[in-house]
């Protein structure tokens, strides 16, 4: 993928100021880039987040509020010469709403540690004369970013910022109430969460590969949009992908890369993953023989009798989700839809679900039934069918 961004862009930088604590003041924008673009109004209303309280210095801030995406890291540097005894700033960059701004994130981190070093060995913003370079610096800084993905832009004379993109990130998907969040079996990608926020950490402790959005949000007590960003971050990290609702009326087919399992890293995975017991792995034949009883038609649960996953050591539930996870099988999704209009005298809520674009999973995680529910309103219903895909 380019290094270059598109001016119009989601990535696009749309600003960059510099906030600090003035003791008379307050929190404030001392510098921004372009002018203005950040209005008072505004910055009242997320100040506290960018110019933070101590438990919340030298952490990334990422904030998305009021039609903005805010990253920035708040710093304090300790020195009785100040009048609070302390130097508080915040050099933040803002981008679309839309737009994470992860991968902004080390340029952010790396910024602050260079104003930190010019303060400390040039009181860079202790006096008034050498900080009011920064208008030019944010301004150049900006600029080339948002045209190349990288910059050199002088600080001193004998201190250049080296930044870079270390690419452009695609934006990921946007997660919906039916989506069930569950991790990869490779642990290190775990390494990943070192630095996660508490929420996120909360969030990740509910991962199941059971629980969807609305349930995570429920047992959490979080607000499903805010489970919905927490897990957005993750799965742009590769932490999580996302499988459908797992019930034991579901179906399922076997996909094209159904030989991917006979890789020797994938056989070795699986065996681990699907295992009952730790200490005792399944063997790859009676997994192989679970996999290929996989029929059109056929329900997990009948899947279950017939096979019977316990008694060989293997646990169907995570060999079914292991399956979808690495693309070897697929749900296939049921669709209600209306055999032809109805008067307004026979509207029905279900009617509004019918348009062939929402599957029974989304629709029994919006209406908060049970699939049994909406089976048998569809069965009753003449006027309705079901299509498989």
């Amino acid at each position: 993928m380019s290094s270059k961004s598109e001016e119009s862009g989601l990535n696009e930088i749309k600003c960059i100021f510099f906030s600090e604590f003035d003791p008379e003041i307050g929190p404030l924008i001392r510098y921004q880039t372009p002018p203005d673009y950040v209005s008072k109004e505004q910055f009242d209303c997320i100040r506290n987040y960018v110019i933070t309280k101590q438990d919340l210095h030298n952490r990334i801030i990422n904030l998305r509020l009021l039609g903005l995406r805010v990253v920035g890291l708040p710093m304090s540097i300790d020195n009785r010469k100040y009048i609070r005894n302390a130097l508080i700033f915040n050099l933040a960059f803002v981008f679309d709403e839309k737009f994470d701004g992860i991968a902004y994130e080390p340029i952010v981190e790396k910024m602050a540690y260079y104003l930190k070093k010019l303060e400390s060995e040039e009181e860079f913003l202790y006096i008034k004369e050498k900080k009011s370079r920064l208008p030019d610096i944010l301004k150049d800084m900006r600029e080339e970013l948002n045209k190349n993905g990288f910059c050199a832009v002088p600080l001193t004379e004998s201190l250049t910022a080296h930044l870079s993109l270390g690419r452009t990130w695609d934006v990921p998907p946007e997660f919906e109430e039916h989506d069930v969040p569950i991790f990869y079996p490779d642990l290190e990608y775990l390494k990943c969460c070192e630095r996660v926020d508490i929420t996120t950490r909360q969030v990740m402790s509910l991962i199941d590969g059971r629980r969807y959005v609305t349930a995570l949000a429920s047992d959490s007590n979080i607000h499903k949009d805010i489970i919905k960003v927490c897990l957005k971050n993750l799965l742009h990290f590769k932490v999580i992908t996302t499988v459908p609702m797992f019930q034991y009326s579901n179906t399922y087919v076997v996909t094209d890369q159904f030989n991917e399992i006979f890789k020797e890293d994938k056989k070795s995975e699986c065996q681990r993953y699907v295992a009952l017991i730790d200490t005792s792995l399944p063997s790859i034949s009676d997994i192989f023989s679970i996999l290929l009883a996989i029929k059109p038609g056929l329900t997990v649960k009948e899947l279950y009798k017939r096979t019977h996953p316990e008694s060989l050591g293997i646990d169907l539930f995570r060999l079914i989700q292991w399956a979808v996870m690495r693309k070897v099988i697929r749900r296939v999704h049921k669709y209600p839809v209306m055999k032809k209009t109805c008067t307004l005298g026979e509207r029905k809520l279900i009617y509004d679900y019918c348009d062939g674009h929402y599957c029974s999973d989304k629709i029994c995680c919006e209406r908060q039934i049970d699939y049994s529910q909406l089976e048998a309103e569809i069965e009753e219903d003449e006027l309705l069918v079901t299509i498989c895909k």
